[in-house]
């Protein structure tokens, strides 16, 4: 094992999160005006950060230097019974310095190593786009 942690909600949206032997979060509901932190931002944050950090390798595997931007938009839907909440992850990935072509089988090699992608699986609900860095 490389790393470990341990994350704990006792209060569910309103109220805290936090992690043993380390930080605390507010937390809130995304229909909420309360401030804090809510599943949907944390959820885009680690799909983020996870992703252009393996794109970051992948590219340094092949010798070129990393310039890369991972854009998640996450949605909170309700379906149509009101029943059951579900998200989509909508992932747009940019790599600077090389044609597009390039980009999509680098962004394909990411998506396939990234451990939060990995997690996510192959949820119908989430895409992912290769397009260009400006």
């Amino acid at each position: 094992m490389l790393y470990e942690v341990v994350a704990v909600n006792e209060t569910g949206i309103e109220g805290e999160s936090y992690l043993v032997d380390g930080e605390t979060y507010p937390t809130s509901s995304p229909t909420s005006e309360a401030p804090g932190t809510n599943p949907e931002q944390l959820m885009g944050l680690a799909l983020a950060t996870c992703f252009n950090a393996t794109l970051h390798a992948v590219l340094k595997e092949r010798g070129l230097e990393p310039e890369s931007r991972v854009q998640v938009t996450v949605q909170l839907h309700q379906d149509e019974d009101n029943k059951e909440y579900y998200f989509t992850l909508d992932l747009e990935a940019a790599v600077d310095k090389i044609d597009l072509q390039e980009a999509k089988e680098v962004v394909e090699v990411a998506h396939k190593r990234c451990p939060v992608a990995k997690v996510v699986g192959n949820y119908e609900g989430m895409t992912v786009k290769t397009v260009p860095f400006n």
